[in-house]
């Protein structure tokens, strides 16, 4: 006796088998087809969010070494990471919502989801930075489909450094001088234990990350070893460190 398989039963049959492939060569496919492999893994482990997903596609590509931190009783980072010769801890954060943002409008203060977020995760890695280890906190914008919104470089430094501020003579009514001024993140003496905040983004080449460096760090990086495939901004000290 023969049996008749009908034809979409064939299409489904082959898409199992083609995303079954897909998850087995993840690396490759994720150079090509960073979106697909997003959605085979969300379908893999929905314990994972999207940013953490991810983070791993980036490091497997950029052969870094990584290991996943079991939760326990104490606050934990999200990862441990092999970075030149030593060892470092990421911790990833992921903007889900706004009520303030819509698919075509939207109005934040700058720098405060990035605040949020390192609020959030000093816990979690202030025992690694007393411990010697350097520390990422890597943020991903699971909110903008453009991921922009939010997680831009102006609210980086405003979150870490302050807001933009300007200096007006109340005589002359000209500006005298610009700098970063309230609501900074850091300072000396203050979370300290980050070594940087950075974004980590999806776009058309595969994942990216971008950091952004605590000067007062406890724990500095190297940014010369740091592995290829990770930028960074550095900063310096300026005159109106202690406002």
């Amino acid at each position: 006796m023969s049996i008749a398989i009908k034809p979409h039963l064939r299409i489904v049959a082959f898409l199992h088998t083609w995303l079954d492939s897909i998850y087995q060569s993840a690396e490759n496919v994720s150079r090509s087809f960073p979106f697909l492999i997003n959605l085979v893994l969300d379908e893999h482990d929905t314990r994972m969010t999207r940013g953490e997903i991810v983070f791993e596609q980036f490091c497997t590509i950029h052969a870094i070494a990584f290991e996943r931190v079991d939760e326990c009783h104490q606050p934990t980072p999200d990862y441990i990471i092999a970075l030149g010769d030593g060892r470092a801890v990421a911790e990833v954060k992921q903007i889900d919502e706004d009520e303030n943002f819509t698919a075509i409008s939207g109005s934040r203060t700058i720098g405060d989801h990035v605040r949020a977020k390192i609020n959030e995760a000093r816990n979690q890695v202030r025992v690694s930075a007393n411990g010697g280890k350097p520390t990422i906190l890597l943020i991903y914008n699971n909110l903008d489909p453009l991921q922009l919104f939010g997680t831009e470089q102006h609210d980086f430094v405003a979150a870490m450094y302050g807001e933009p501020t300007l200096r007006i003579s109340v005589k002359t009514g000209q500006i005298s001088d610009s700098f970063e001024g309230l609501n900074k993140s850091f300072r000396r003496g203050k979370n300290d234990s980050f070594s940087a905040v950075g974004l980590l983004k999806c776009t058309g080449e595969g994942p990216v990350v971008h950091l952004y460096e605590n000067m007062y760090a406890k724990v500095p990086l190297e940014y010369s070893r740091l592995p290829e495939g990770i930028t960074y901004t550095r900063f310096e000290v300026q005159a109106h460190d202690g406002a």
